[in-house]
Formats: structure tokens, sequence, C-alpha cells
């Protein structure tokens, strides 16, 4: 339920100019099945325990994982974190935050090759190329590379992973600040595949922002215009967890008037409502 039929995705970062509408995949939501079991664990363990802040989670975590179809980042081979790349249903990215999870697990880790990984990390970010990481790559120990990959094959890991960076980052605490819903009216770019050219509204949220920049770009928490990936796509994601998990009429309409389902709400293969 909290994967619609079809979804907003904005073509840049922000809110950009291009949005479009689109159908999503038909694999869309098979993780919800395949783990649910490590999904509820985690979230009890991490406290992740309220409907806000499971809202909260699932707004960022279905759009992380593209609409909860997979959990490793897709087309990222070529990235400048790359082989670094998101994984788990936060996808867990960069050496840094993998081995910060690696020692919360308890995992012992050769200094040497954790000084030099985060050295060729800082190196990569200031060359916005992934030469330093490759470099080191090849001398990596194979236990390392089989622990990064299981972060998106082992259900465990990929669950464990989110609660931990959600919990690490204080997710909880931003999620429980009372935030309303603000409408967004606009236009959907010429290049949508549904209703282009149409008007359509998405709905804007401070508090969820704020998470979605502590887990995506902190360094903008504190920005109004936050420059972050996938902004729109989380606030539809976001609308769709509020409507399952609040049972509250908290989206306003162009009056003012609250309702409980959000304009344009779309679950099965039906016209828009």
């Amino acid at each position: 339920q909290m994967v619609p039929a079809r979804a907003l995705r904005g073509l840049g970062a922000g809110i950009p100019a291009q949005i479009v509408y689109e159908r999503v995949r038909p694999e869309a939501g098979q993780l919800v099945q395949s783990h649910s079991t490590e999904l509820n664990c985690a979230l009890r363990k991490y406290t992740i325990n309220t409907p806000v802040r499971m809202a909260t989670f699932f707004g960022n975590a279905v759009q992380e994982t593209a609409w909860l179809r997979v959990t490793e980042e897709i087309n990222a081979t070529n990235r400048w974190y790359a082989p670094w790349i998101g994984r788990g249903f936060l996808q867990l990215t960069h050496p840094s935050n993998y081995l910060n999870y690696w020692h919360w697990r308890g995992r012992v880790i050769d200094a040497d090759v954790e000084r030099r990984l985060r050295q060729a990390q800082q190196q990569a970010n200031a060359q916005r190329s992934n030469q330093p990481l490759q470099e080191v790559e090849t001398q990596l120990p194979r236990q390392i590379v089989v622990w990064r990959t299981d972060i998106a094959i082992k259900k465990y890991d990929s669950a464990d992973s989110a609660g931990y960076y959600w919990s690490m980052n204080k997710a909880n605490r931003e999620a429980d600040v009372a935030s309303s819903n603000t409408r967004h009216p606009f236009t959907l770019h010429t290049s949508s595949e549904q209703w282009p050219g149409q008007r359509f509204t998405f709905y804007e949220n401070v508090s969820f922002r704020r998470v979605s920049c502590l887990i995506n770009l902190p360094g903008h928490i504190n920005r109004t215009d936050p420059q972050l990936n996938g902004l729109v796509d989380r606030y539809h994601a976001y609308a769709y967890a509020q409507v399952l998990l609040l049972d509250q009429s908290i989206f306003p309409d162009a009056s003012g008037v609250m309702q409980f389902l959000p304009e344009n709400y779309h679950v099965k293969d039906e016209e828009p409502r």
C-alpha cells in the first residue's frame, strides 16, 4: 500500500522544474514480502516504533530502494564513490559509513586497511573520481568485499544497516517534531509519461525534509531549498506512508480543508483521484 501504481520523479535535485509522473515497474514492492521479518526486527531494535517515525523511515526507504524494488543503487558502477555505492534500505554509501557500521557490529578491521580506505574516500571526494578507491580495491581483504556485498544481498544486513544509519543520525529526534503537510501544486513536465502538461500536487513537510537531509545530504538540513536527490519522489512516498500509518485527515485541499487522502492519490490501476 506504500507503493503507488504511478509515482512522481523529479528530474534534478531539490524541487526541479522538470517533474514527471510515471508507472512504477512491476517488481515494485517485492522487498516487502521477502524482507518483512528483518524490517520489523530493525524497526523494533532501533525504536522506529511510532506511526510518524515509521512513515518518515519508509518515505525515505521506499524512494531509496526504487519503490521497494532493489537493495543496491542502480546504474552506479561509474559513480565517483564506486564500488562503495548505496546498499540496503537506506543505501549505505561511502567507505566511512560501511566501516562505521561494521564497527557497530563488533567486527575487527585491520587498522591499515581502514586508514587507506578513509584516505581514498577523501581523495575521491575531492577529485570527484573513484580512481583512488579503485586503487585500494585491489588490496582489500576478501572479507571486506564480502561484508560490503552482504549489505545488499543478506536480508538482515539490508534492514539492520538502515536502522543503524537512522539511529546514528538521530533521525527519530527530527521525525518526532510535529510538522504539517503543505500543499504544493505544480505542472507536470511535457515529457511526463502520464498527464504531461497537467496540474498535479505533492505535499511538503518540514520535519520529513529535515530527516531526508540527515539521511542523504546533512549539510543542507537547515536549508528551505535543499538540493537533495529524489526530494519530490520522497515527498510522494511519504504521503502514501502517512495514509497507511497515520489514519488521519492531514492533507489540505485547495481550500485548506483537510482530507484523508492526498490529491492524485493512486494505488490501483485506475485514474488518480
